[in-house]
């Protein structure tokens, strides 16, 4: 979680503003701030966030609970 958010913080057109609902996040989120992407890291996740498709609708919805729902 923390690299992605890295990712977000460096963005020049993004805001980040993360949660928290334990202790352990507020501890990830704030370890982003201490690091530092290259601009190939940089790249590449931002490629990696280009070709991402999530998985949506029905396909979203496992083989078993189809079976069991019949959806």
């Amino acid at each position: 979680m923390s690299l992605a958010l890295a990712w977000v913080i460096r963005h020049p057109a993004v805001a980040a503003i993360p949660g928290a609902s334990s202790v352990e996040q507020l501890e990830h989120n704030a370890a982003a701030a201490d690091i530092d992407l290259t601009s190939d890291q940089y790249q590449a996740l931002a490629a990696a966030a280009v070709r991402f498709r999530p998985i949506t609708g029905p396909a979203a919805i496992p083989q078993l609970a189809r079976a069991r729902f019949g959806r």
